[in-house]
């Protein structure tokens, strides 16, 4: 199984429901598939570089997961048909991809980052 990294743009003036619900939709699709999500990150409203579609802002969207290619096509396909998507881009992170492994260094990241943040 191979890790990947998809993040998309949708328009800026997408609500925040809408955004969830395409998520949700992608996270079954996954799931459905005996895939893995490992990080499933909202991003928030940002400014793009440069407008794309009329639009100045987008509203990002990141999700890893482990999976194999055939839920990445299926994946593209529905970003690429949405109109309220602006980008998408789908990379590989890592060819042989162990899960409990991989869960477990992201989890000691995520609790490094939280005791960062922790005020002293």
């Amino acid at each position: 199984m191979k890790e990947y990294e998809t993040i998309f743009i949708l328009k800026g003036n997408t609500p925040e429901r809408d955004g969830e619900d395409l998520k949700g939709r992608l996270l079954k699709l996954i799931a459905a598939n005996k895939g893995t999500v490992l990080v499933d990150r909202s991003w928030g409203k940002r400014q793009l570089a440069y407008p794309m579609e009329k639009q100045s802002d987008g509203v990002y969207i990141q999700l890893d997961y482990a999976a194999e290619g055939g839920v990445v096509s299926e994946i593209e396909k529905i970003l690429r048909f949405d109109e309220r998507v602006l980008r998408q881009m789908t990379v590989i992170l890592q060819q042989d991809v162990d899960i409990a492994q991989r869960t477990e260094e992201l989890n000691k990241i995520r609790q490094q980052q939280e005791a960062a943040a922790q005020p002293a």
